[in-house]
């Protein structure tokens, strides 16, 4: 059954992609401020504009309400409430009116009596000897304009679903008493204009946010990519890849980080190349004597007739040849892996691969399947990937015990990397070993010398990609291993 190896494998994917989360928290916090106190000014802006043009239109209608009042002498009041709208008095005024409606374009006049009773409509007629449809709307003006006062109303909201506004002036008789009182309707046709501004506000803050947006990813990306690029250069270094230069692409903190870090590097190359040259003076040191051990022991079992003895020299020369086969497989692990990137067709690479096992396989009676999804080729290193699946095909041979062996090869593509999901359904390895697996000289078997799978996690961080190894005790065993797609 296939083992759950979902979440190891979204871990590993992290480790190739960078997060952006620098990039979109920059990109946050010079965005919002900046958007923030664009609301706040637009509102501000918006919200004065109104209160101005509300406050000027106020002071204008009750300038026409005063001239209308000074086109009513008290006389006239006592006509209109004796004739009503047939009475010349009422023609009179509602020509005045008319004249006064025109140039100030205002939408009616009329004229309240002290029991808030219409005795005058330049509007309908109809509504004359009417209470004052309004009069619960605008009761605290009436009430303050009876008192002498000149008033106007808040806006309010029409029939005909305009917003108006009303000034109110008093009539006053000869003894100083408000007899009555004008009204003046105007419509609120700065409305319109500021409807108009809200439009251009909101137009203009939509193409301001997608400036802002543009200006913040550019800024962003000039901050993020140099520590991007020095993030990846730590990754390389951790992997082992000290040969590529560290490029320092800014001349402030990030640059002088660069530099440090590849001086850091340099260093590393230094004791790294001093390192080889002490392993290869160490293994030419062993050589020589193993190399006089095989050499005199192969020349005294010539002069010795005896069997048992001969089995004792051949058994010296078998060791000396696997303490040689140790000195070299320690010094190749030594050395860091010289990859030559190649494009591979995956099919032909792992009929290779099963042809130098195929013997082994029918030997052994293990089942062998190799599943490809969709991805057909690959640039990597031919020869030094043959090496990675070989160790792991081996440990999954020597792992498998049960009558029905199983070796299950699949790889999957995503955007930026494909992965490869080795699996067997051998013995499995133990929780606290599996930690310890990629380490070199760790070994689980009785044999080996624990260099296998430690040289496979190193050809594979070489290619600048990852392993991990998930398994299950008496269930098997699943080496994940994921590269990067090679560009270019």
């Amino acid at each position: 059954m296939p083992l759950k190896t979902k979440q190891k494998e979204k871990s590993i994917s992290e480790v190739l992609s960078f997060p952006n989360r620098i990039q979109n928290t920059l990109i946050f916090y010079y965005l919002f401020p900046v958007l923030l106190l664009f609301v706040f000014l637009s509102f501000f802006f918006y919200i004065s504009t109104k209160n101005s043009l509300d406050e000027e239109f106020g002071k204008r209608l009750k300038v026409v309400s005063q001239i209308c009042v000074n086109q009513i002498k008290p006389i006239q009041l006592v006509s209109l409430q004796t004739t009503g709208i047939h009475g010349n008095t009422y023609k009179l005024l509602k020509d005045r009116f008319q004249t006064i409606l025109k140039e100030n374009q205002i939408d009616r006049v009329y004229i309240l009596d002290s029991q808030h009773t219409i005795i005058f409509d330049s509007k309908s007629d109809i509504s004359v000897g009417n209470p004052f449809e309004r009069f619960h709307l605008h009761e605290l003006e009436i009430k303050n304009t009876m008192l002498g006062d000149v008033t106007s109303s808040t806006l309010f909201k029409g029939s005909d679903g305009e917003f108006y506004k009303t000034s109110f002036s008093p009539i006053i008789d000869q003894a100083n008493q408000t007899v009555a009182l004008v009204g003046v309707d105007g419509s609120a046709t700065f409305f319109d204009n500021l409807r108009k501004l809200e439009k251009r506000l909101l137009i203009t803050g939509v193409i301001f946010i997608l400036i802002i947006l543009v200006i913040s990813y550019l800024l962003s990306r000039k901050i993020v990519t140099p520590i991007e690029l020095l993030a990846l250069a730590a990754k390389r270094i951790g992997d082992g890849q000290i040969e590529k230069e560290i490029s320092i692409t800014s001349k402030n903190e990030v640059g002088f980080l660069s530099y440090v870090m590849d001086e850091m590097r340099k260093k590393i190359v230094e004791r790294d190349e001093s390192l080889q040259v002490m392993l290869r003076g160490i293994a030419h040191e062993i050589r020589n004597p193993l190399g006089g051990i095989e050499l005199f022991s192969g020349i005294l079992k010539e002069k010795i007739s005896d069997e048992d003895a001969q089995k004792s020299i051949d058994r010296i020369i078998q060791e000396t040849n696997n303490l040689k086969k140790l000195v070299d497989e320690f010094l190749h692990f030594a050395k860091n892996p010289v990859i030559q990137l190649k494009k591979t067709d995956l099919d032909e690479f792992f009929d290779d691969v099963h042809f130098h096992w195929k013997k082994r396989l029918l030997e052994e009676n293990i089942e062998w399947d190799v599943h490809l999804d969709g991805k057909q080729s690959i640039e990597w290193d031919v020869d030094q990937m043959k090496r990675v699946f070989h160790n792991i095909i081996e440990n999954s041979i020597q792992a498998m015990d049960k009558e029905i062996k199983r070796i299950h090869i699949e790889i999957s593509s995503e955007k930026n990397h494909t992965l490869f999901r080795v699996q067997d359904n051998g013995c499995g390895i133990s929780t606290q070993n599996q930690e310890k697996l990629f380490k070199p000289f760790f070994t689980t078997k009785t044999f080996g010398n624990g260099l296998g799978l430690a040289m496979v996690q190193k050809i594979i961080q070489a290619h600048g990609g990852d392993t991990e190894i998930r398994s299950e005790e008496k269930v098997g065993t699943t080496i994940i291993m994921i590269l990067p797609n090679q560009q270019g």
